[in-house]
């Protein structure tokens, strides 16, 4: 399914995933469904499918949206983006290492924290590799 604001296609999120990330105010408004993430960094849109929430709907920041430093790239430990660099900066692109360092990758609650629903793992493995080519 397509985003409705921008029409890049969704990835398909857990249910619990969408309910557990909105702001507490809109809980109670919440739909069932099916729904996606639209992952488009430009798109206002945080999720869609049973509803329409934006990113201005949702708490944390998404990864995939924000590309600050204090953004989360693992969300069940809090672990951001800037924790993540001076980990490498530290023991360089040894993932095991820089999960040691920061505790990364532990918590087990990637389905209802991380907001595609998946472990943080792939997404600290590419932040990592673009670290490589700085």
């Amino acid at each position: 399914m397509n985003c409705p604001k921008c029409g890049d296609p969704g990835t398909q999120v857990f249910l619990d995933t969408v309910y557990n990330l909105l702001k507490e105010d809109l809980k109670a408004f919440f739909e069932k469904g099916v729904y996606y993430a639209c992952t488009n960094p430009d798109c206002e849109v945080a999720y869609f499918g049973g509803n329409t929430y934006l990113v201005s709907d949702v708490y944390p920041k998404l990864w995939y949206k924000d590309s600050s430093d204090d953004v989360y790239l693992c969300y069940c430990n809090k672990v951001t983006r800037r924790e993540i660099k001076e980990a490498f900066q530290k023991v360089g692109p040894d993932l095991k290492a820089i999960f040691a360092l920061t505790g990364a990758c532990g918590g087990g609650r990637c389905r209802t924290e991380n907001p595609l629903g998946r472990c943080c793992h792939k997404v600290i493995e590419e932040y990592v590799k673009e670290l490589r080519q700085q």
